[in-house]
């Protein structure tokens, strides 16, 4: 992963579907107020706002935005609510939802909403470096 004006831009998953293996930039936005990833080849957005622990688990709210073809947003949005980054179960169910909603069968949701909480959880931890 390599770092270009303050973002982070990786390729994480090589052997995949464009979706998967094309690059990302990672923000972290203020002092950790806000968290966001962006598929740079295909136009899919994660951000979480408002993080914080809670009992021991991170919390905020997941924005996913997309301008794919035939997914059913509302105003680009596809999914917005409270997620637990902590919570394997909370992680998948959403992922599950977002694949229903992006009518993308190519797209692996669950990969990305991983990779996304571990880049948030690895930055809280490291204060957004």
């Amino acid at each position: 992963m390599s770092t270009k004006r303050g973002v982070a831009v990786g390729t994480p998953w090589t052997s995949d579907a464009p979706a998967i293996a094309c690059e990302r930039e990672f923000r972290v936005v203020g002092d950790g107020e806000q968290f966001m990833m962006r598929l740079v080849d295909v136009p899919i957005e994660f951000e979480l706002d408002r993080p914080r622990f809670d009992h021991g688990e991170l919390i905020g709210q997941l924005t996913v935005r997309t301008d794919l073809t035939g997914a059913r947003t509302f105003q680009g949005v596809l999914s917005v609510g409270t997620l637990n980054c902590s919570s394997p179960t909370a992680r998948k169910t959403r992922a599950n939802q977002l694949a229903e909603l992006a009518c993308a069968p190519q797209i692996d949701f669950l990969r990305l909403v991983e990779e996304f909480a571990i880049r948030v959880h690895t930055a809280m931890r490291t204060g957004g470096e």
